[in-house]
């Protein structure tokens, strides 16, 4: 969350980093605060947790649908047809 746990600077503009350089040494306590939220969420994003909390719904959510037949490929139309007259 920017501000909290990162801080966000949309700009190319070098004297904006510089001036948030400067308040974050300027804020020693902010600073700190804000690298160990940083760190815990970082901790938070491993990958049994991604699977846990993005892939596994998302295949659950799919394993619902229907999955559409498939033919084999060695079987072609022309084939079947002959077999069914």
């Amino acid at each position: 969350m920017p501000g909290q746990n990162a801080m966000v600077l949309e700009t190319e503009d070098p004297r904006e980093f510089l001036a948030f350089f400067r308040r974050m040494g300027e804020r020693p306590d902010q600073a700190q605060a804000m690298r160990r939220a940083g760190q815990s969420t970082a901790r938070s994003y491993t990958w049994q947790n991604v699977v846990d909390r993005v892939l596994l719904p998302r295949v659950e959510e799919r394993s619902y649908e229907p999955v559409p037949a498939r033919r084999p490929a060695s079987v072609s139309r022309r084939n079947v047809r002959r077999q069914a007259v």
